[in-house]
């Protein structure tokens, strides 16, 4: 026993402690939150050269009111890979932008959470402008989908 308790922490610590925790910098996604994203919706955002420095943000629609939330500056000519996951229980959204020198992550309010029926949008490429999440009180618009819903998620750009 004495023995175990000697040898244990260095152990512990040279081998078994990295192995189990990885020491990421701020610019990174834990493991554990790339775990909880497992179950997301994947999405490529092809950013046109044009809209260098600009701001990818979320545009959610309740009822005609528009609120921006979220996002990160881009480098334009580049591609983002967005995770967009819905958590029902807790009305979020938690999303995570891939970019090609950025990580970015955060936890939005769901904007469809008071509707009665609602869509997701497929994976996919989109488009800034194109809706994710869409709903209705009653029913929802699925295609072509040009009119705004009750309650909907879009990306949008702004300037910097």
């Amino acid at each position: 026993m004495l023995l175990f308790a000697l040898a244990w922490p260095p152990i512990y610590s040279t081998f078994v402690h990295p192995r189990l925790h990885q020491n990421l910098d701020h610019g990174f996604v834990s493991t554990d939150e790339l775990k909880n994203l497992l179950d997301a919706r994947r999405y490529t955002i092809d950013i046109p050269v044009e809209l260098d420095g600009h701001f990818l943000t979320f545009d959610a629609i309740v009822d005609g009111k528009v609120t921006q939330g979220g996002g990160s500056s881009v480098i334009g000519g580049s591609k983002i890979v967005l995770l967009l996951r819905r958590d029902q229980e807790s009305r979020k959204l938690e999303y995570c932008w891939l970019g090609k020198n950025s990580v970015s992550r955060g936890i939005l309010d769901d904007p469809i959470a008071g509707a009665g029926s609602s869509t997701e949008r497929t994976d996919g490429p989109v488009n800034p402008g194109d809706w994710l999440l869409r709903g209705g009180r009653t029913s929802v618009q699925v295609f072509p989908a040009k009119e705004p819903a009750e309650f909907e998620l879009r990306l949008a750009f702004s300037d910097p």
